[in-house]
């Protein structure tokens, strides 16, 4: 989410990789009902949505930002998965889950370019559990998912694992960049970055409109608490210079 910003459309199903925890003490019925089993009106564990155009649609929504730091600095934070899922509001916690234990390949295998470089790009993902908490009408709730984090030259590719049909892929890009005009070309440390979020979703027809406003909306507010830890993070730079 993004994978972060697009956890609150996970409360709608407890299919996949997500688990679902109620405030119980605070969630009377039939609401804690719908909340608290919606498994029976989802698809089981590995369901795929349907790729029929009647059923599903897909869409991009794209947040660009030039910020006065330089890309080495962005990309610190930018390619630290748990700096980056931090800068969600509704995440209370977050942990690397372990990789599993993989079976030695046979050298027939390695030799295979594709192979390879598979296995090095799986090498270099990693897989997070996350856990976010807000309010479903009026109610606290609270869930968990896991994505993944590819770092990338430039940023980083995230691919969370959301539900009720939903499918998301998000590419964060951070290049350097000339200053708008009048700005001095230093920033406020050494240089400009611009940084621009794409996500990609495919979700069913009846969800999408709502999918992608909450989306935009959020992607808005990561990008402002990304500037926010950079300008923390460059006040320690020129302290300790």
């Amino acid at each position: 989410m993004s994978v972060l910003e697009s956890s609150a459309l996970l409360v709608l199903c407890s299919g996949g990789a997500m688990t679902l925890v109620p405030e119980r003490s605070l969630l009377p019925l039939p609401v804690s009902t719908l909340i608290a089993h919606p498994a029976a009106a989802c698809p089981p564990t590995g369901y795929e949505p349907l790729q029929s155009p009647v059923f599903e649609r897909h869409t991009i929504v794209t947040t660009a930002r030039l910020l006065p730091f330089p890309p080495e600095l962005v990309l610190q934070i930018v390619q630290s998965p748990s700096q980056l899922i931090r800068l969600n509001p509704l995440v209370v916690d977050c942990r690397l889950v372990p990789p599993p234990p993989t079976a030695p390949s046979s050298s027939t295998a390695t030799a295979e370019g594709g192979q390879a470089a598979a296995a090095e790009e799986e090498e270099r993902e990693e897989e997070w559990e996350i856990q976010d908490r807000t309010h479903l009408l009026g109610l606290p709730v609270s869930w968990s998912y896991t994505a993944t984090f590819l770092p990338t030259p430039s940023g980083v590719l995230v691919r969370p694992r959301a539900g009720a049909g939903v499918r998301l892929e998000n590419v964060w890009t951070v290049l350097p960049a000339e200053p708008p005009v009048g700005e001095a070309r230093e920033g406020k440390l050494n240089g400009w970055s611009s940084v621009q979020e794409r996500a990609e979703i495919w979700a069913p027809l009846g969800l999408m409109g709502w999918v992608r406003g909450t989306l935009q909306k959020a992607h808005e507010g990561l990008m402002d608490a990304l500037e926010k830890r950079l300008e923390e993070l460059a006040g320690k730079v020129r302290e300790g210079s």
